[in-house]
């Protein structure tokens, strides 16, 4: 192959790297979000000793278990599955929503949903607690673009937008704007999953 065609075919596969490392990007960058913030990174583990859910639940994390964490602001919390979750959706969100879009990042994280009914969910996907968690995940989508729409328009660039969007991706966390858990009886007055944009994601019906 001579150099005219390497350079070419360099030059066609860029967009398609950067465009598939966007996504880990996020990825990353949430993960080092949820070590801060909960002490525990669940979607890339950045440390070989992370804190165990061994405590009782309590009624936020609808009996799930829990640990405790002390954010640096000095405050104790109780961290279950599902809120880390919650944060993960919302702050994802928000984070591509300001860097390319509301568009954008909406397709992704539909996109999101869609891998992980047919790929890595496939044994529960489409049941009732299922079709819950993905209302919840969408909802907690929307909220997060709302915070990266809100940066944007705030003109905030570099680190001030990332704070911004942080902190209010924490405020709406623990003030239960974020649904932390499918079993809170909101999730069930929430849109189907058509409504939200995916249809067919699985084959049985709503619960």
């Amino acid at each position: 192959m001579n150099k005219p065609v390497k350079r070419v075919l360099l030059f066609a596969l860029l967009p398609i790297v950067i465009v598939g490392l966007y996504p880990l990007s996020v990825i990353f960058r949430v993960s080092v979000a949820e070590a801060e913030q909960f002490g525990k990174s669940t979607l890339i583990p950045l440390s070989f000793s992370q804190p165990s859910y061994t405590q009782v639940g309590t009624a936020a994390s609808f009996n799930d278990r829990t640990y405790s964490f002390v954010r640096k602001d000095g405050r104790t919390i109780k961290v279950y599955k599902q809120l880390i979750n919650g944060f993960q959706h919302a702050y994802g969100s928000a984070l591509v929503d300001y860097e390319l879009g509301n568009h954008v990042a909406d397709w992704i994280f539909r996109a999101n949903e869609y891998v992980e009914s047919y790929i890595f969910c496939r044994k529960t996907a489409g049941t009732a607690n299922y079709s819950l968690d993905t209302r919840k995940d969408l909802a907690n989508n929307a909220i997060g673009r709302t915070i990266g729409k809100s940066a944007r328009r705030l003109n905030l660039t570099g680190t001030k937008a990332y704070q911004y969007i942080l902190v209010n991706t924490l405020i709406a966390v623990d003030s239960g704007e974020v649904f932390s858990h499918y079993q809170d009886p909101r999730v069930t007055q929430l849109p189907v999953e058509e409504k939200f944009g995916c249809p067919g994601l699985y084959l049985t019906n709503h619960p």
